[in-house]
C-alpha cells in the first residue's frame, strides 16, 4: 500500500531535523483519510492504532530493497504503509510497536540484497554442483518457459538463490530451460523463497498485466544489450543522447560528454526533468559513478526522445506496474504458506530427493487453490479454510489485482513442465558413434535402429533415464 507525499511533508516525516509540527500535522490528516478510503486489513490496523494514540515509526529504505522489505513485512504480519515522495525517494511508516521486529528484518534483507546467483548455461550449473561437496547431485529443469518468463525468473532468483548458480539454455523450438540445484532450491532456507519464485513469474506472465509484464521483460534484455555497448543511441552512435529510467522518479541521461544523473518533477498536468549531478566521461571514477547513479534505478528501460521521457513520468506506467506486482508477491507469500500446511506432510513432500516431482505437486496444489478463490471462495478445497480464501481476495483487492483474470496463470500453474536431471556430461555409450555424430555422418539405418531400440529398452528396465537426459 503505497501514500504520495510532497517533498516539505516527506522531509518533516523522515528528517530528524527541522521538523514543522504544522506540515506534520497536515500530513497525518491526509494519512488517515487515504487509509479509511483504501479500507484493507492492513489500512484498518493502522488507523485503529492511530486512533487509539499509538506513535509511528518512520525509517527509509533504498528503491531497490523497498520490494523486497515490504514482502517480509507482510509475511510477518506487520501492517505499513509506504510513502513516496515527489523526487523518488520512500519510506515505510509503522506502529510503534513493530520496530523492533522490522529492524530484525532489514537486517535479514539486506543479508540477502548484497548476494546474487550466477547465471551460467545449463551444462555450466551443472558441472559446479557435480564437483560440489554436496551427495545429492539432482538438478530441477523447468522446461517450455518464454523468454520473459525466463528472464523474470532469473531475476527472482538473485534473491530466492542468492549466493547459487542457476542455467538458462534456449531450446531448439525457442522456449528457454532454466535449471538448478534441486536439494537448494526445494530444501532449506531457499525453498520458500524458490516456490515463491515460480509462482510469481506465471502469475505475472500469463495474469492481467501480462502483455505489459512481457514488454518490461523485453526492456530488460534491450537494457543489457545497451549498457553493454554504453547506451547507444537509435542509429548505433554515441551522437544522440540516452535516457534510462525506471519505477521510481530519477532518471539517467547519457550525452556525449559523459552522463546526468536527475529526477522528474511533476507541476500539475506538466513533468519537468531536474537534474542533480554531472559527471564528464573524463572522470577517473566515471564508471564507478554511472554504476552508482544507474542503481538508483529499478526495472530500467531506454528512451530516446525526451518527449518520450516526459511522457513516462506523466503516465507512471512504472509506477502501476510495481505496484501490481508487489501484489503478486504478496499473494504468493500468502498462498506458499496455506499450500505448505496443506501438502507439507503428503508421501510426495517426504520423498527423499524427488526434487521435480515436489516442485510439480507444489504448483498443482496452488493452481487449484487459485482456482478455487476465483470460482467459488465460499467453498474452500479441502484443507483449506474460508478464512484462506479471504486472505487471498483482501489481497488482490488491496493492490488492484483482479483475481478473476488469473484463470490463464492457474492453468498455466497445473501444468508447468518439471524435468529431473543428474548433474554431469551426457554419457558417450559408442565412441565412435558420438564421432559420427559430430561429423554429421548419418548412420547405418540398422545400426541406428539398433541404437534407438536398446535406449528404449534400457529406459525401460530401470524406470529412468541415463545421466544426461530428462526424466519427469
Amino acid at each position: 500500500m503505497s501514500f504520495d507525499a510532497t517533498n516539505a511533508e516527506f522531509e518533516a516525516v523522515f528528517s530528524q531535523e527541522n521538523v514543522d509540527a504544522e506540515v506534520i500535522s497536515s500530513f497525518l490528516e491526509s494519512l488517515r483519510k487515504n487509509l479509511q478510503r483504501k479500507g484493507s486489513r492492513t489500512s484498518k490496523e493502522l488507523l485503529k492504532w492511530m486512533e487509539e494514540g499509538g506513535q509511528l515509526s518512520a525509517f527509509t529504505c533504498r528503491d531497490d530493497v523497498l520490494l523486497n522489505m515490504a514482502e517480509e513485512m507482510s509475511g510477518a504480519g506487520i501492517p505499513y504503509v509506504v510513502i513516496r515522495e515527489v523526487t523518488g525517494g520512500a519510506g515505510i511508516l509503522i506502529r510503534e510497536c513493530d520496530t523492533k521486529k522490522v529492524t530484525r528484518l532489514t537486517s535479514d534483507v539486506l543479508r540477502k540484497f548484497s548476494s546474487y546467483c550466477r547465471v551460467a548455461s545449463v551444462q555450466e550449473a551443472e558441472m559446479v554442483y557435480l564437483q560440489s561437496n554436496d551427495d545429492d547431485k539432482m538438478m530441477i529443469q523447468i522446461g517450455g518457459l518464454t523468454e520473459e518468463e525466463s528472464l523474470y525468473l532469473e531475476q527472482k532468483c538473485q534473491t530466492a538463490l542468492a549466493g547459487e548458480v542457476i542455467g538458462l539454455d534456449t531450446m531448439p523450438d525457442g522456449t528457454r530451460l532454466f535449471s538448478c540445484h534441486g536439494k537448494t532450491a526445494m530444501d532449506g532456507i531457499h525453498a520458500p523463497l524458490f516456490r515463491q519464485a515460480v509462482s510469481e513469474t506465471i502469475f505475472i506472465m500469463n495474469g492481467y498485466m501480462s502483455e505489459r509484464s512481457r514488454i518490461k521483460e523485453r526492456e530488460i534484455s534491450s537494457y543489457r544489450q545497451n549498457r553493454a555497448l554504453e547506451f547507444p543511441d537509435r542509429n548505433g552512435t554515441m551522437s544522440n543522447p540516452v535516457w534510462v529510467v525506471g519505477n521510481g522518479q530519477f532518471f539517467v541521461k547519457r550525452t556525449r560528454d559523459g552522463f546526468e544523473l536527475g529526477h522528474a518533477v511533476e507541476i500539475y498536468d506538466d513533468v519537468q526533468l531536474e537534474t542533480d549531478m554531472v559527471v564528464s566521461a573524463l572522470d577517473r571514477k566515471y564508471h564507478v559513478r554511472l554504476n552508482s547513479a544507474l542503481s538508483k534505478i529499478t526495472g530500467h528501460t531506454c528512451l530516446y526522445e525526451e518527449d518520450a521521457v516526459i511522457e513516462w513520468f506523466k503516465s507512471k506506467r512504472s509506477f502501476v506496474q510495481a505496484a501490481y506486482i508487489e501484489g503478486q508477491k504478496y499473494l504468493a507469500a500468502a498462498m506458499d504458506k496455506m499450500v505448505m500446511k496443506k501438502i507439507g506432510f503428503d508421501s510426495t513432500m517426504q520423498m527423499q530427493g524427488q526434487w521435480s516431482e515436489k516442485l510439480a505437486h507444489y504448483q498443482r496444489e496452488a493452481a487449484k487453490l487459485l482456482i478455487a478463490a476465483i470460482k467459488h471462495p465460499e467453498r474452500p478445497p479441502k484443507g483449506y479454510s474460508k478464512e484462506d480464501m479471504a486472505k487471498i481476495i483482501d489481497t488482490a483487492r488491496d493492490f488492484g489485482v483482479d483475481i478473476n483474470a488469473m484463470q490463464t496463470a492457474a492453468g498455466r500453474m497445473a501444468h508447468i513442465e518439471t524435468f529431473s536431471k543428474e548433474a554431469g556430461p551426457r554419457r558417450i555409450e559408442n565412441f565412435m558413434d558420438h564421432i559420427h555424430d559430430l561429423a554429421g555422418i548419418e548412420q547405418p539405418s540398422g545400426r541406428s535402429e539398433r541404437r534407438r531400440r536398446g535406449r528404449s529398452g534400457r529406459q525401460g528396465r530401470t524406470g529412468r533415464q541415463e545421466a544426461g537426459e530428462w526424466t519427469r
